[in-house]
């Protein structure tokens, strides 16, 4: 009769640590996919980034372009008889 009921009990604590495991393995599933969410999310913020600080760049270049061709200082001198 005690084996059995030691059976019982083991059987038991068997079943809830394999349910303990599986609920666990859920939770990581649930997170790594969420992980992966919050990952592409930020690739995509990130290009959008990349993007903008490109334009940005080109921009700059483009008006750095423009003052330099201008005047080597970036200033123009204007000529004092008004011109």
């Amino acid at each position: 009769m005690d084996k059995q009921a030691d059976s019982k009990l083991k059987a038991y604590a068997a079943e809830r640590d394999f349910n303990h495991l599986r609920n666990n393995q859920e939770q990581m599933k649930q997170a790594v996919s969420k992980l992966q969410d919050e990952s592409e999310e930020m690739s995509h913020v990130l290009i959008e980034l990349k993007t903008l600080q490109t334009a940005m760049n080109n921009r700059l270049e483009m008006l750095t372009a423009r003052v330099d061709g201008e005047s080597t200082s970036g200033w123009v001198r204007r000529n004092r008889d008004g011109g």
